[in-house]
Parts: C-alpha cells; structure tokens; sequence
C-alpha cells in the first residue's frame, strides 16, 4: 500500500512539470531514449554525481517550485533533457547519491527489458542481485516496480541500488521513473 501511495503522489507531482502536451512520437524510441539518457548520466556517473552535478552548472534547470514538487519536497536540482523523440528530466538529490530519470511516455515492456539487461551485467568486480519485482494498482492502473543491487559481495559496506518503476497508462503523468543510488552500509 505504501508503494501504491509514493507512485501515485509521484505521479500527480510529475504533472506540472509535463504539462505542455507532447507531439505523437514513436514509443519505441522514447524507451531507447529514456533508458540511454538513465546510463549516460545515472549509471555512468553514480560514484561521482558531484560531478556530474558540476558539469551540469550552466545547463538550463527547472524552476525551484516544479523541482520541488517532482522531488516530493527533497532538496536537489532537475534539468530538462533536451530530446526529439520525447521529454525526460534528470533529477539529482542533495547531498545524497541519487540520480533519476523520468519519461513522460514510453514503451514500458522496452523499457523494463532493457533496464533488466543493463542491471544485470554489473560492472566487474561487482554482482547483481535482484531485490524485488512487484506489480502495483495505481489510480492509473497496474504498474510495475523492479529494484536491483550491485555490491561486492551480500555484506559489502557499499552498494548501488537500481530501481524502476513504470506503468503503460496513458492517463498517467509519467510512465516511466528510473534511478540509481549509491549508498554505504
């Protein structure tokens, strides 16, 4: 139920910050999109999000009131990804290790496949452990929420967490919302 809850407040949140209607564009490309945009900046830079903040210091960001509302009230930044085939937005939390990406529309099963097949090759030495696969019902219907781990062993002090969560809706704000955290034990 609480999962239920933080994707539909997630959803209802994400409005404002998608609210200009988006050209038909192929849904297939949108997921190639998505999932190119979370490995480039999230995956790519996840052990140095200070970083990748800094690089993006004099990219356009969105207004400090829709950030907030599409952080759910935490503090950190969000920039518009610029992209043909469809809107997407970067979010870094403050002063956390935690980078997302939310897609406005996508192919979902594309999405899911793909993000499965990235999580699942760790970099080397690290391993991969599936966390959870839960369907969800949300007021904008079913949902899917698949978390992983890369750590170097079960007891490792530090490990990434890889999170997706989509929904196929087309009444839905988003359908897709991706992340990655790195997170010392």
């Amino acid at each position: 139920m609480q999962r239920i809850l933080a994707f539909t407040i997630l959803v209802a949140t994400a409005v404002s910050c998608f609210a200009n209607p988006l050209v038909a564009v192929d849904p297939e490309k949108q997921a190639t999109a998505f999932m190119r945009i979370y490995a480039t900046f999230c995956l790519k830079h996840i052990n140095e999000i200070d970083k990748l903040r800094d690089s993006l210091a004099f990219s356009p960001r969105l207004p400090p009131e829709e950030t907030k509302k599409l952080l759910r009230g935490q503090a950190g930044e969000a920039w518009p990804v610029p992209e043909d085939s469809g809107r997407f937005i970067l979010a870094i939390l403050k002063e956390k290790n935690v980078c997302m990406v939310y897609g406005l529309k996508a192919d979902t099963a594309r999405v899911e496949k793909t993000f499965s097949a990235i999580v699942n090759v760790a970099p080397s030495p690290m391993i991969t452990r599936a966390l959870q696969d839960e369907r969800l019902d949300t007021p904008f219907g079913p949902a899917r929420s698949m978390t992983y781990e890369w750590s170097m062993s079960t007891a490792a002090a530090k490990k990434v967490i890889l999170s997706l969560t989509t929904t196929a809706s087309d009444t839905a704000p988003l359908q897709a919302l991706a992340s990655a955290a790195a997170i010392a034990k």
